[in-house]
């Protein structure tokens, strides 16, 4: 069976993520050339408001492009005839102030995500779940949720899961005014005020005083920008099978949400989207009636996701991996990250470092006959479903053309 699936994965891959040098036997010291890292707020192009789209264009001042979180300084809100905590923010508003960020480069979509997006992928990365809830606000009290939303220049923080900065600085995006022609546009929808902000009160308004793009910076030496230079402006490489500069990078490929039946017998889910090598499958599964509540993205948090008793991903006739306990997946399938997953986020491991921007193994999704995931609820509740997919791209850079290369 891993025969097949391994040779699964000659087909339809961009050759970068291929190579010769074996995972288990590569060690190669290194010495590094200086650096330094600053930090630099873009504003947004045209008004601060909520329910707009906002437009930022990080400036091309640097050699790499880093880290990128969004900041938002709020006025206090008010509310006509409001009560007790009212008004007040909703809980988890760093990662539920945006319906979605996209990233593009010219008329080429680089990433496209939401707020759950990066909040499930938030949870495997370095940061501690108790780091997540102090960055995004996230558990806490109605009264203390009142009393941000009543602050002036109460700080919202918005952390941001772009494809160059995850894991690992050398898959960082070089960014000056010689490599690429023009700037990335982060596009991000904000959502309207009755969205963030809970009241039971009327004429709900409040000011943005400020919105910005702090992104980190790095200057690197004026011989590695001449090495970097021309290696994004020379040609074909024979060792990658890419031109100029190509990095592998970690996506978050979403998909639609799912309506389950409420039995607690086996499920079937097609993961018709699933087209493309993939390192792991992140699932969530969120109750229906929670979905219809006041506000809706308050379930974001794990105490909300549903409970499942088995979990298995198979192909057409055969397992990908057999059924997993709940237990099995809670304290087995978490070790291969280096955060924990939090309660109830389900993961199909497919990769030796799933989180490593490095080819560390997947499966290549193209070759796979109808791939299934095959749930059992823990109790009888409709569910609607929604999946995060890391998956792998190749961004390629050749005489200021950014591009993404899938398989």
């Amino acid at each position: 069976m891993a025969k097949s699936f391994l040779g699964s994965n000659t087909d339809s891959v961009d050759a970068f993520l291929q190579g010769t040098t074996s995972v288990f036997t590569n060690k190669r010291p290194v010495k590094l050339a200086n650096m330094f890292m600053r930090h630099e707020d873009t504003s947004a192009l045209g008004s601060n408001a909520w329910g707009q789209d906002h437009t930022f264009e990080p400036p091309l001042a640097c050699d790499f492009l880093g880290r990128c979180d969004l900041i938002i300084k709020t006025a206090a809100a008010t509310s006509t005839a409001a009560t007790g905590n009212y008004p007040r923010f909703i809980d988890w508003i760093g990662y539920l102030a945006y319906d979605e960020v996209s990233v593009k480069f010219a008329s080429n979509q680089l990433q496209r995500f939401s707020g759950l997006d990066a909040y499930i992928v938030d949870l495997v990365s370095l940061r501690s779940e108790d780091s997540n809830a102090i960055v995004a606000s996230g558990g806490l009290s109605a009264a203390t949720r009142a009393t941000n939303a009543a602050t002036a220049n109460f700080e919202i923080i918005c952390p941001l899961n772009l494809l160059f900065w995850v894991q690992k600085a050398a898959n960082y995006l070089p960014y000056n005014v010689e490599v690429l022609r023009r700037p990335l546009a982060i596009m991000v929808s904000l959502k309207t005020v009755y969205k963030v902000i809970e009241t039971d009160g009327t004429d709900l308004a409040q000011a943005i005083n400020s919105f910005v793009l702090r992104s980190e910076n790095y200057h690197v030496t004026q011989s590695e920008r001449k090495t970097l230079y021309r290696e994004v402006t020379e040609g074909y490489d024979e060792s990658t099978a890419t031109t100029g500069w190509s990095r592998m990078v970690r996506l978050v490929e979403p998909h639609s949400d799912i309506t389950l039946s409420g039995v607690t017998t086996a499920q079937e889910v097609r993961l018709t989207q699933l087209r493309l090598p993939t390192r792991e499958i992140l699932s969530v599964y969120r109750a229906e009636a929670d979905l219809a509540s006041g506000a809706l993205d308050a379930t974001i948090q794990p105490t909300n996701f549903q409970a499942i008793t088995n979990h298995r991903l198979q192909g057409y006739n055969e397992n990908i991996h057999p059924s997993f306990s709940d237990k099995y997946n809670t304290h087995i399938m978490n070790r291969s990250h280096s955060g924990p997953l939090g309660s109830n986020v389900y993961t199909s491991c497919l990769s030796l470092l799933p989180e490593s921007c490095e080819q560390f193994g997947y499966l290549n999704f193209s070759t796979v006959a109808l791939p299934t995931e095959e749930i059992t609820l823990a109790g009888a509740t409709h569910i609607n479903k929604h999946i995060t997919v890391p998956t792998l791209g190749v961004v390629n850079l050749l005489g200021g053309d950014l591009r993404m290369l899938f398989a």
